[in-house]
């Protein structure tokens, strides 16, 4: 894996161990269970890698950049992508390194294959090196999100790209993310759940 790439993935997976409390699951007025919400965690995990981003490095982080009516991407697929973190060099097209969706764990199979799809868009049409799943939440154990997610790897439009995608999960608060599928390995797990 790319040095950068690998920087990243630590910096990511080292972050989310500081993510918990209501930032990982919101209590609800009403209600005896708090509840998974993406835009929540999502926020916390992008202050989080702020406050210990490396300086002088070379990519920048940003939150929810929204792509509609960018010039080079209005005949892509992803024209009116908002991806929920990209680690980019902003102002150019080439040297883009990850594009990072997040989603509760127990979200439905067809969302996780819509983000999977837009994280392989990212990487096969706009260059970037990698996508990223980010999935959080004990709603589902370990054995039933592999397998969700497999079968979610095997229902993209573009399972070529599977080569450049990583599905991490944190399973609870202020745990480090677990790597699900990583790169090789989610193209493995893709062929042997369409076979």
């Amino acid at each position: 894996m790319d040095p950068d790439a690998q920087r990243f993935l630590n910096l990511l997976i080292d972050t989310t161990a500081r993510v918990g409390g209501t930032f990982f699951s919101l209590p609800i007025v009403g209600q005896d269970l708090p509840v998974l919400r993406e835009r929540v965690y999502g926020c916390e995990v992008y202050h989080q890698l702020r406050s210990v981003w490396p300086r002088n490095w070379r990519f920048t982080l940003h939150g929810e950049v929204d792509k509609r009516g960018h010039p080079l991407l209005r005949r892509m697929s992803i024209a009116n992508a908002i991806p929920d973190l990209l680690v980019h060099s902003p102002g150019r097209m080439r040297g883009n390194l990850a594009v990072v969706e997040i989603k509760a764990s127990d979200a439905p199979a067809a969302k996780l294959v819509k983000d999977l799809d837009k994280l392989a868009a990212f990487c096969v049409e706009a260059g970037y090196q990698m996508g990223v799943l980010l999935l959080f939440g004990n709603a589902i154990d370990r054995p039933i999100l592999d397998r969700r997610c497999a079968k979610a790897l095997a229902k993209m439009k573009r399972p070529f790209a599977t080569s450049a995608l990583t599905v991490l999960w944190q399973p609870r608060p202020f745990a480090r993310a677990a790597t699900l599928f990583a790169h090789e390995a989610a193209s493995k797990h893709a062929r042997q759940a369409r076979g």
